[in-house]
C-alpha cells in the first residue's frame, strides 16, 4: 500500500486543494518523491510498474478520468 507524504501546512498553495510546492515545482497531491522514499518503496513500485507494463489497459483505466 503506498502512503503519501504531505508538505507542511505553510508549503501548501490553497489548504483546501491537496497541492504543494517544493523548490519552486508545484506538487499535484502534496506527494513529495525524494531518494529516500524511492529506496524504501522500490519493490512496490516495481510490482505496479510490471503490472502496468504487462497489462497497459489497467494502467490506461486508472488514469482516463
Amino acid at each position: 500500500m503506498s502512503k503519501e507524504i504531505l508538505l507542511p501546512a505553510d508549503r501548501l498553495i490553497d489548504p483546501n486543494v491537496k497541492v504543494g510546492q517544493r523548490d519552486g515545482t508545484i506538487i499535484e497531491k502534496g506527494v513529495i518523491l525524494n531518494e529516500n522514499y524511492l529506496e524504501e518503496n522500490l519493490g512496490n513500485i516495481g510490482s505496479v510498474m510490471s503490472i502496468f507494463t504487462a497489462y497497459p489497459d489497467v494502467y490506461l483505466d486508472l488514469i482516463k478520468p
